[in-house]
């Protein structure tokens, strides 16, 4: 049995021809046409055995995964584009009452915002993300999210495989480096799997992969301004990646003070940021600060 209605190119082409429209390349705008992969997703998420009160989706598109979303739990979805949540409110019209749809840009949702809205509705903020993210800002929302979503548990996300491999990364691998240090400060990879191009309608450049994120909690204890400089310390270690550390941090710090640091953190002013771990450029902000 499906568990998406609408997860096969059919249904979706059809679905769109209805309203006279075409997916948007802008907003990037590509529907999932297999249904096993919907249904991996929502197994890894743990949204089909977790009890969920309510589950937050961005760029939800026609419905294709918010449909199977819905059979377990309230959905926050957050949609930019006016012309899909006129499709959404007819696709998902069976479960209407548990579908809260918010028309705004996800980039610009702010954990207030997300709270006030569900206090409207009188539902519970959501605290797991699910959701097949528009590739032009899947980086960029991901590392936001768990930054500034105090709610934010987990995330299972489609994102480009390019970024997947990003989230990934292990120390001294070529796609290792600030995106994937800054985001581990959030968030560890619990698992992940690659999608083909040819899962998607109308299909991509590119293949997909489906990671699931859990809230690291080993940095808890460093408040939320402190985690935000550290992400701008990483940021100008990797600013000339070719160059070494000593030589990127001398644009922010007195070279004393950075001799001083690197010896009390036992670090190799020579090395280049990307032989560096995590703990290491926290030991360094906490001695620089």
């Amino acid at each position: 049995m499906a568990i998406s209605k609408l997860a096969n190119i059919n249904s979706i082409k059809s679905t769109l021809e209805s309203q006279g429209l075409r997916a948007k390349y802008s907003l990037g705008q590509n529907f999932l046409i297999d249904d096993n992969i919907i249904r991996q997703m929502i197994e890894l998420s743990g949204s089909d055995c977790a009890q969920l009160d309510c589950i937050l989706e961005v760029g939800p598109g026609i419905g294709t995964l918010t449909c199977a979303l819905l059979k377990y739990a309230n959905v926050v979805a957050i949609e930019k584009d006016p012309d899909m949540c006129t499709i959404l409110n007819q696709t998902c019209s069976d479960s209407t009452f548990n579908l809260h749809l918010l028309n705004q840009d996800a980039l610009k949702l702010k954990s207030l915002d997300l709270s006030y809205f569900c206090d409207k509705k009188g539902i519970v903020v959501p605290n797991v993300l699910v959701a097949n993210l528009p590739y032009n800002i899947a980086a960029t929302l991901l590392l936001d999210y768990f930054q500034n979503l105090a709610s934010l548990e987990s995330a299972t996300v489609m994102v480009q495989k390019e970024v997947g491999q990003r989230i990934k990364a292990q120390i001294g691998t070529k796609d290792y480096g600030a995106y994937s240090l800054k985001l581990s400060l959030y968030a560890s990879v619990k698992s992940s799997f690659n999608v083909s191009r040819n899962c998607f309608y109308p299909a991509p450049r590119v293949d997909s992969s489906v990671v699931r994120l859990d809230k690291n909690y080993k940095y808890a204890q460093i408040d939320s301004n402190a985690r935000l400089e550290i992400c701008k310390l990483i940021d100008c270690a990797f600013a000339m990646r070719r160059k070494n550390i000593k030589n990127n941090l001398s644009v922010k710090y007195a070279i004393d003070a950075l001799d001083k640091a690197f010896l009390s953190c036992n670090i190799n002013p020579t090395q280049r940021a990307e032989t560096l771990k995590l703990d290491d450029f926290v030991n360094l902000y906490s001695v620089l600060n």
